[in-house]
C-alpha cells in the first residue's frame, strides 16, 4: 500500500449520507486503504480527509471525489474522451439532491411510531430517489442505445458507482427497479464486484461484543420463527421447472417450435410471504454485524418471493439479474466480465474435447454408486436418493433427498463430480445449517447464497480432481449462452446453437432450458444463475488463497457451516466466537485436509506475484514441434479415458 493511502475519512456528525457512500465505493475501487469515522449528511458538507502523511483537506463531497481521481491515477473512474467525461460529471450533478439523503431510512432502524412528519419525509425520499434514477436512465439511452454492463464505455466509471448507490438506496426503502431496464443492468454488473461488495460489508459488519446475549437470542428466535416457515415453502427451482411433457413435446416436434410453458405459482401465498417478511425487515433496531446479516437472509427470501411472483416475464430476468448477475456481470475487477472468463476457458479447452468417458452409469449403476459413497463416509450423511421418471433435470439435489431422473446415464467422471457438487456441498452445507441447534436456518440461503454455495461446489469439483473438460467447457458454455439469451436468442436458438456444435437433442434441450426456465422463451429474458458459476469459483479461489496466512481450519469450517455467502463470514465468526454456531458436523473432502490444501496454495500464491521467464516454459520449437506432432499422435491412441 503506498505511504499515502487513506486512512480515515472523518465528516460532520449529521448522518451517514449517500454521498458518503459513494466516496467509499471510490475508495474501494482504488484499492485505498481507510477507517470509518463519522460521516456527512450532505455533499456541500465540509469534511476533512485526513491522509496518513500527516496532508489533510478540508473538502466537500464532489471535491473529495475530484480530489481522490487526480492524487491516485492508478485507476480512474473518469474517462478520456471529454464528451464521456462531461457525462460523468454531469450525472453526479444530476444526482445531487438524491446524494443528501441518508443512506438508512428510519423505518430501517426500527421504527414503528413515525410522525406523520417523519412519513412524508421517507415517501418524499423515495420518491427523489425513482425520480433521480429515472433521469439516469434517459441519460444512459441517450449516451449509450444499446445497453450495456456499464453506463459507458467498457470499464466502470464514476456514473456506474453513482448508479449502484442510489439503486440500493431505493431497494433498501423497498422501492421498486421495474421500467430502469439501464440502470439495472449497471447495477447488477458493477454491485457484485468484489471490491464493491467488501465496501458494503465493511461499512456494516461492526465487530463489537457489546450486543446482550439476550437480545441476541431475541434477534435470532424472531427471524427463525418468521423466517423459518417461508423459507421452508420455497421452492424457486421446482416452480420454475419445465415438465417431462414439455420435453417430449418439444424433442418430437422437431425442435424447431417454442415450447409450450406452463408454471404454477401460488401467487397469494407468494404475496403473504412478502409482506410478512417485509415487515420483519423494518423490526431490526441495531447497526451490528449480527443484525445486517440477519437483515440480508430475510431480504434474499423477500427476493426469491418476488421472481416467483415475476416468472414468465422481463421482470424475471431483471430480478434474476439483479441477484446472479449476468453474463457481462464484472464479478472480478474493474471491466473483467462473467463472460471473459468463460470465453477464456473454453478457448484453452478447445471445442472438442480429447476426453472421451471410457465408460458410462446407467440409473442402476449410478444409485448404486452414489450409496457406496455414501455408505463409506464417516460421519455418514443421511440421504435418500429416489429415481424420479418426471424429473426435468438428470440430477436435482436437496438437503435430505436427491432425484435421479429414471432412464439417465452418467460417465464415471461425471459422476464423481455429482458426488462432490451436490452431495459433498449442496446436502452437507444444509445438513450442516440444519444440525445448528441454536440456529437451524442455516440451512436456508436464498438466492444471495448462491455464488458462493456454486463456487464451493465447482471448487470441491476441481480441487478433487473430478472435473473433466467437458464438463468445465459445458459451465462456461452455460454462461455464453445466458449472453445470448440477454441479447435476444430464443429458446430455439440456443438449443440450435449447442446441437450445431455436437450436443444430441436431448442434451442440447436440457442446457437451454436451465437458461430460459422462469423467463421468456422468446429471447431477451433469461435465468440468469448459470452465469454465477465461474464467479462463484473465483471468489472461493480467491478467499481460501488469502486464508493461507491463517493456518487454521475454521474459515473452512464456516463456510460449510450452513447456506452462507462469503460477506457472511464476519456475523458466522462473531456467532462461533459466542457459543451460539457449533463447529459443523460434516466437512467435505477439502476442508478435512486443510493442511495439504495450505500447501497448495502456499506455492500457488507465490505464482500470482511474479512473471515467470518465458525461458522456464516450452520453447517455441518445441511447441512447433509439439503442433506438428499431434495429430498423428492422437490417430494412433485411444482417445483419453478416466
Amino acid at each position: 500500500m503506498a505511504a499515502a493511502s487513506i486512512t480515515s475519512i472523518v465528516f460532520t456528525e449529521s448522518g451517514d449520507s449517500l454521498g458518503a457512500a459513494l466516496v467509499r465505493l471510490v475508495l474501494a475501487l482504488k484499492s485505498l486503504a481507510w477507517r470509518n469515522g463519522l460521516v456527512d449528511a450532505g455533499v456541500d458538507s465540509q469534511a476533512p480527509l485526513q491522509l496518513d502523511d500527516g496532508e489533510a483537506r478540508s473538502l466537500g463531497l464532489f471535491a473529495i471525489v475530484e480530489y481522490l481521481e487526480d492524487r491516485y491515477r492508478r485507476l480512474s473512474l473518469f474517462p478520456e474522451a471529454p464528451a464521456q467525461r462531461a457525462f460523468v460529471r454531469y450525472s453526479l450533478d444530476v444526482s445531487r439532491a438524491a446524494l443528501e439523503l441518508p443512506r438508512r431510512p428510519l423505518a430501517q432502524l426500527g421504527r414503528h411510531d413515525l410522525s406523520l412528519e417523519e412519513q412524508a419525509r421517507e415517501a418524499a425520499d423515495e420518491q427523489l430517489l425513482q425520480a433521480t434514477l429515472g433521469r439516469l436512465e434517459v441519460l444512459l439511452a441517450e449516451q449509450a442505445p444499446t445497453p450495456g454492463a456499464f453506463a459507458i464505455g467498457s470499464a466502470a466509471t464514476l456514473t456506474d458507482l453513482l448508479v449502484v448507490v442510489l439503486a440500493r438506496a431505493l431497494r433498501m426503502r423497498r422501492g421498486d427497479l421495474a421500467g430502469f431496464d439501464r440502470v439495472q443492468r449497471v447495477f447488477a454488473s458493477v454491485g457484485q464486484m468484489p471490491s464493491v461488495e467488501q465496501a458494503y460489508a465493511r461499512r456494516t459488519a461492526h465487530l463489537v461484543d457489546d450486543m446482550r446475549p439476550e437480545l441476541r437470542d431475541r434477534y435470532l428466535e424472531r427471524v427463525s420463527d418468521v423466517l423459518g416457515p417461508w423459507a421452508g415453502k420455497m421452492r424457486l427451482l421446482d416452480t420454475i421447472g419445465w415438465s417431462r411433457r414439455t420435453e417430449e413435446s418439444f424433442l418430437q416436434s422437431g425442435c424447431d417450435q417454442l415450447p409450450d410453458v406452463e408454471y404454477d405459482v401460488d401467487r397469494d401465498q407468494a404475496q403473504r410471504a412478502i409482506a410478512e417478511l417485509s415487515e420483519l425487515l423494518v423490526s431490526f433496531n441495531a447497526d451490528h454485524v449480527l443484525v445486517e446479516w440477519l437483515r440480508s437472509q430475510v431480504q434474499s427470501f423477500i427476493d426469491a418471493y418476488r421472481m416467483v411472483l415475476a416468472v414468465g416475464t422481463k421482470d424475471f430476468y431483471a430480478l434474476s439479474l439483479e441477484l446472479y448477475g449476468g453474463a457481462r456481470t464484472t464479478a472480478f475487477d474493474r471491466n473483467t466480465t462473467n463472460l471473459d472468463l468463460a470465453d477464456h476457458v473454453v478457448e484453452r479447452l478447445g471445442r472438442e474435447s480429447r476426453f472421451v468417458e471410457s465408460d458410462a452409469l446407467d440409473t442402476d449403476q449410478f444409485v448404486a454408486f452414489l450409496q457406496a459413497k455414501l455408505a463409506a463416509r464417516t460421519p455418514r450423511l443421511e440421504l435418500a436418493i429416489v429415481r424420479d421418471p418426471s424429473l426435468n433435470a438428470k440430477v436435482i439435489c436437496g438437503a435430505t433427498r436427491l432425484r435421479v431422473r429414471e432412464g439417465a446415464s452418467f460417465g464415471r467422471a461425471e459422476a464423481e463430480g455429482l458426488w462432490l457438487h451436490e452431495i459433498e456441498t449442496h446436502a452437507l452445507t444444509a445438513q450442516n445449517g440444519a444440525l445448528q441447534s441454536r440456529y437451524p436456518l442455516l440451512k436456508a440461503g436464498g438466492p444471495r447464497t448462491t455464488r458462493t454455495q456454486e463456487g464451493l461446489a465447482v471448487f470441491s469439483e476441481l480441487y478433487g480432481r473430478a472435473m473433466s473438460s467437458p464438463r468445465l467447457s459445458r459451465i462456461a458454455e452455460r454462461v455464453r449462452l445466458v449472453g445470448l439469451a440477454e441479447d435476444g436468442a430464443s429458446f430455439v436458438d440456443l438449443h440450435r446453437y449447442l446441437t450445431d456444435r455436437g450436443a444430441s437433442p436431448r442434451e442440447a434441450y436440457l442446457d437451454a432450458a436451465r437458461i430460459c426456465r422462469g423467463g421468456v422463451v422468446s429471447g431477451g429474458a433469461p435465468f440468469t444463475k448459470d452465469a454465477c458459476y465461474l464467479a462463484g469459483l473465483v471468489d472461493i479461489y480467491g478467499l481460501l488463497r488469502r486464508a493461507l496466512r491463517f493456518r487454521s481450519p475454521l474459515l473452512g469450517e464456516l463456510l460449510v457451516s450452513g447456506r452462507v455467502h462469503q460477506n457472511d463470514l464476519p456475523a458466522l465468526l462473531w456467532l462461533r466466537q459466542q457459543g451460539v454456531i457449533s463447529a459443523p458436523t460434516f466437512l467435505p473432502g477439502w476442508a478435512e485436509q486443510w493442511d495439504g490444501m495450505l500447501s497448495y496454495f502456499a506455492f500457488t500464491s507465490f505464482l500470482h506475484e511474479i512473471e515467470i521467464d518465458v525461458t522456464t516454459g516450452v520453447s517455441d520449437d518445441l511447441s512447433e514441434l509439439f503442433e506438428r506432432s499431434i495429430e498423428s499422435y492422437d490417430r494412433t491412441r485411444r482417445p483419453l479415458s478416466r
